[in-house]
């Protein structure tokens, strides 16, 4: 074996083995003790196991709206009189829109909401990701203080950018948390990077020979 390829092979299967793993990262908005009055911005933002998050909102018409921050998780402003959840109602459905942008791929693991109605008439959303695909969430999923609706395997809701908008005549809640994972690069992305790197190496070698 070449001495580059001494000096690669131990680099490439480091690679691969960190490529199998995907690092799992937990958001939690539901503060127990937190602030009782929501403070509106126009964007927050927030890292959790090496993971970089921004959350942005829209009004139910489109438009630019403030994330609402409480005790109980995030919500939406659109300004006045609005409530700070995220809500749709028969004239406005579907509803306010919350965006969570990722630094990076990820693969969805679980994702909570508070405030969520059970009842027959109870809280609707919309989860949108990579390529326009999307799921109806509905109430009859889920219970608890804190309900979660969870996702295994490659189905998984996956992408840099999730939307969650309400849909329904009588939705109002807000977002508590979210588990997800960091998409690893494929093992072949990373021997070929190396591979390159390698090649590099293997050039300066020539020119100092």
């Amino acid at each position: 074996m070449s001495l580059k390829h001494t000096l690669l092979a131990p680099a490439v299967l480091a690679a691969a083995a960190s490529a199998s793993q995907a690092q799992a990262a937990t958001f939690d908005f539901y503060e127990n003790g937190g602030p009782l009055v929501s403070s509106n911005s126009n964007s927050l933002s927030f890292s959790a196991g090496g993971l970089g998050l921004t959350v942005t909102a829209l009004s139910s018409s489109g438009s630019s709206a403030q994330v609402a921050n409480r005790w109980d998780g995030l919500g939406v402003y659109t300004g006045g009189l609005d409530a700070s959840d995220i809500g749709s109602s028969a004239f406005n459905n579907p509803g306010d829109t919350i965006i969570l942008t990722f630094n990076q791929a990820i693969q969805l693991s679980s994702l909570s909401f508070s405030s969520w109605d059970g009842s027959l008439l109870g809280d609707q959303a919309k989860l949108t990701w990579a390529n326009g695909l999307y799921q109806n969430l509905s109430n009859a999923s889920t219970s608890g203080v804190t309900p979660t609706f969870t996702w295994t395997g490659l189905s998984s809701p996956s992408g840099t950018v999730l939307k969650i908008q309400a849909t329904g005549s009588f939705s109002s809640f807000r977002l508590a948390g979210l588990t997800v994972s960091a998409v690893p690069e494929s093992p072949a992305m990373a021997m070929m990077a190396l591979g390159l790197a390698g090649l590099g190496v293997a050039a300066r070698r020539r020119r100092q020979d």
